[in-house]
């Protein structure tokens, strides 16, 4: 099976995987450190991503129904984000693409 494109909704993504307070905090301090071992100014979504979960629901994917799954995914409902045959794609990107 080829690579599919899975389009994530970003705000219900993060507000799945950071809807607690202590969730937000440790999310700050890992972006701190990201941010000071790369000496960048910035860091992007899919890198939080990595370093917080390893899937994502099928209530934050917007492209659900169009995707070619076996039957484990559909049946779990989610997505396991360390595989080659998924790129996650979120939607601010997605609008560049239209």
């Amino acid at each position: 099976m080829s690579e599919q494109k899975v389009y994530v909704d970003k705000y219900h993504f993060l507000e799945w995987r950071f809807a607690n307070d202590d969730d937000v905090e440790f999310i700050g301090e890992q972006v701190i450190e990201q941010l000071k071992s790369n000496g960048k100014y910035s860091t992007d979504i899919y890198q939080l991503l990595l370093l917080n979960t390893n899937y994502i629901p099928m209530h934050c994917i917007t492209n659900w129904d169009s995707l070619i799954l076996p039957r484990i995914d559909m049946e779990e409902e989610e997505l396991p984000i360390d595989e080659d045959r998924f790129e996650f794609i979120f939607d601010e990107d997605n609008e560049s693409e239209q």
